[in-house]
Formats: C-alpha cells, sequence, structure tokens
C-alpha cells in the first residue's frame, strides 16, 4: 500500500513556515536582549567614569584638592545667589556651540591636566548633560557633578545621609568663586580621619 502525501504537502508546508517563522522571532528577541544588555552596560560603564558624586566632591574641597575646576553652567544671577565654594561661572544658556566650546578650550589650556567638573540647576537638570556631550564630541572631556545646585544646597541629606557636616561652608554668594576655610575633617563620613 502507497501513501499519498499529496493531501498533506501544502499543510505541512505551512507548519514548516510556522515553526521558522516562531525560530525566527525568538532569536529576533534574544538578539534584542543583548543589544539591550550591552547598552545598559555602555551606560553604567561611562556613568561611572563621567558622573561625579556629591560625597566625593565634599571630599576634594574639604582636603583642599586643586586637581579639578568645577564649573558652575547657570546665569550670573543664579551663580551670585549662591554658588559651590570654589566654582566659576561659564552661564552657558544663550551661547553658540562655538562659543561654549571655546571657552571651555580655554579652560582646559589655562588649567592643563585638570579635571573639569559641571553641574548646573538640579539633578533632573540635562544641561550639563548637552553640555557634556557638546564638548566630547568637540575633543573637551568633562564630567557632571551626579546633584544640582537644588540638591546640594537644600537637600544635602540626600548624598551626604546623617552625617555631621556643615554644608553652609561649602556654599559661598556673590561673583567670585571664594574659598574653603572648614577643616578637611568636616568631610569625613564613616571614616576615622
Amino acid at each position: 500500500m502507497k501513501l499519498d502525501l499529496s493531501n498533506y504537502t501544502t499543510p505541512l508546508i505551512i507548519i514548516l513556515i510556522l515553526m521558522l517563522g516562531v525560530i525566527l522571532l525568538l532569536s529576533l528577541e534574544l538578539v534584542k536582549k543583548s543589544d539591550q544588555t550591552s547598552i545598559f552596560l555602555k551606560y553604567y560603564e561611562s556613568k561611572y567614569l563621567v558622573e561625579v558624586s556629591p560625597y566625593i566632591l565634599v571630599k576634594r574641597i574639604s582636603t583642599q584638592d586643586d586637581s579639578f575646576i568645577l564649573v558652575d553652567l547657570r546665569s550670573e544671577l543664579e551663580y551670585s545667589k549662591g554658588h559651590i565654594v570654589g566654582a566659576i561661572n561659564i552661564p552657558v544658556v544663550g551661547m553658540d556651540n562655538q562659543t561654549i566650546v571655546g571657552k571651555f578650550r580655554e579652560l582646559m589650556k589655562q588649567n592643563p591636566n585638570k579635571e573639569i567638573i559641571v553641574y548646573c540647576g538640579s539633578a533632573s537638570c540635562r544641561l550639563g548633560d548637552r553640555i557634556g556631550y557638546l564638548l566630547s564630541i568637540n575633543g573637551v572631556n568633562v564630567k557632571k557633578l551626579a546633584v544640582g545646585w537644588n540638591e546640594w544646597k537644600y537637600y544635602p541629606k540626600l548624598f551626604m545621609g546623617d552625617a555631621d557636616i556643615d554644608m553652609g561652608a561649602f556654599i559661598v554668594e556673590g561673583p567670585e568663586p571664594g574659598k574653603y576655610t572648614g577643616s578637611p575633617q568636616t568631610a569625613c563620613v564613616g571614616e576615622s580621619c
């Protein structure tokens, strides 16, 4: 007895096509997850390299570390009403890109081998990210403070916890950067100093 498969050919082809489609979709999903993992890894690796912890900045300021330049990106008026001690002001809003890049290149030229750290109004302010991107595509690498002025002045417990630190010593008013006048021990949080 001979088996006639002619009636089954079309359904078999359809089943094979469906199975191949499912396999293709599953493999695409695996590629998507792999791409996502790669994107996440790149983000966190770069975040670690680019962002500066406010806790670390407190320590660096309090120990008179002069290996960095702190730049406040807010307006002159905002800066003069209060800024992080030692910060200079480069009010970038309203400046064209060429001028911004030029100012930071000049800053680097005047301060070779110093790290440049920028901050703006708040942690959710994207100005620091935009300026960091603009500068990096023009060969100027800057780091960004993980918090902005608002968190620094009004919510220091967010990053300093219950540490007994006078954050007022890290804030100045006026058009000049100011100098830190506290002691290095002020920033020895959870450590023997």
